[in-house]
């Protein structure tokens, strides 16, 4: 799916590794899990910025960084997992990354704005801008917002101004925080405000990545109210993405809270998706259906896992089949979304292909029709 990334498929690849932080996240529930389950689960940490990166404040500010491993405590599933309380412990990378690209996006303006570029070299400028504004910001939103939402509501838990690390940590949190709850309602705002060219050439260049997988256009013998729903549909994402995640920390200690929360916010989403029909293309109604649907019946089963922590009545052997069918069912969600995701590196490969043959083909008729028209100018010379 990197590929798919650099050919201009970043939002499937966001989306892709959205399935994979979902899996990993799993690990945080309030819930003994069996052996197997909990080392198949640390397996999508890879999904995590914070997984691949070290933090940047570790070489930069290396007696900082020494402060901060002082950390806040953290519920026992966190902390098992080297997440504490301190937001900028948990999203340092991830923070850090958004600023390299802001610089780079500062850059690339200036470049455009002092130099008189020409050629391939403004070609390239140009479209790295265009990918800026505002495409890639968006899907890489999409993508650090279950990162953003756990670091912050981790935070909240442990407000705490007494240090000075502490303090800019907390105000930070306060400030991230509020950007993802936001997040859905500047959304709709935006698409909203500007509904007139929504779908427009240009429009859908500049904020398409908010919209372009859903439908759009007017559509006879559809409500003012589902056409709404559709267009806006981003929003609903961002809702069940906030729920979901927030609900892993704050409802930590009410493990079946916890679950209800996970659960029915994915089942809102499904009956919402079947309900309105939001989505462009049938393959990508297929594969975000699908992957709820999946999502659901691994909540389901880890309902088992809730309940047994209370009655106790599974044996180790039963814990560990039963966890064998959750890490069935994650491999088969992983499997589907990858399919989906093959498929259309296929089509584009395809697609491309095709235009590359229709290129060479022109160019020989070309070709073929210059030696044609010199041959009979020189046979006209004789």
């Amino acid at each position: 799916s990197a590929g798919m990334f650099f050919a201009g498929g970043g939002g499937i690849l966001w989306a892709f590794l959205g399935i994979f932080q979902i899996v990993n996240y799993l690990l945080y529930l309030n819930v003994n899990y069996p052996y197997n389950v909990v080392a198949f689960f640390q397996l999508f940490s890879v999904s995590s910025i914070e997984g691949l990166l070290p933090n940047p404040i570790q070489y930069v500010f290396p007696t900082l960084f020494e402060e901060m491993q002082i950390g806040l405590p953290s519920p026992p599933k966190f902390a098992d997992n080297e997440m504490d309380g301190l937001f900028l412990n948990n999203v340092g990378a991830t923070l850090a990354a958004w600023v390299a690209l802001g610089a780079l996006y500062i850059f690339v303006k200036i470049t455009l704005f002092v130099f008189r570029t020409s050629g391939r070299f403004n070609r390239i400028i140009t479209l790295f801008k265009e990918k800026f504004e505002w495409g890639f910001v968006y899907n890489a939103l999409i993508g650090t917002y279950p990162e953003l939402i756990i670091a912050s509501c981790l935070q909240f838990v442990n407000m705490d101004f007494t240090t000075h690390i502490n303090r800019f940590s907390s105000i930070a949190a306060l400030i991230i925080g509020a950007c993802c709850f936001w997040a859905p309602f500047a959304v709709t705002a935006a698409l909203e405000s500007s509904a007139e060219v929504l779908g427009t050439e240009f429009h859908e260049k500049k904020h398409g990545a908010l919209y372009e997988g859903f439908i759009v256009e007017s559509q006879k013998n559809v409500s003012p109210e589902t056409a709404y729903y559709r267009r806006n549909f981003m929003a609903f994402v961002f809702l069940r993405k906030m729920t979901y995640f927030s609900g892993i920390v704050l409802a930590y200690d009410i493990p079946i809270l916890q679950m209800l929360i996970t659960c029915c916010s994915g089942l809102v989403l499904l009956v919402f998706m079947i309900r309105v029909k939001p989505y462009r293309n049938k393959r990508d109604a297929w594969m975000n259906v699908g992957s709820e649907v999946i999502m659901v019946m691994i909540h389901l089963v880890v309902f088992l896992f809730a309940g047994d922590d209370i009655t106790l009545k599974m044996s180790d052997t039963q814990r560990k089949n039963v966890g064998w069918v959750v890490i069935i069912l994650c491999g088969l969600l992983v499997a589907y979304n990858a399919l989906f995701i093959f498929a259309q590196q296929v089509l584009a490969f395809w697609k491309g292909l095709k235009l590359l043959i229709n290129f060479l083909c022109k160019r020989k008729q070309k070709k073929k029709a210059k030696t044609k028209r010199k041959y009979s100018k020189t046979i006209k010379s004789f």
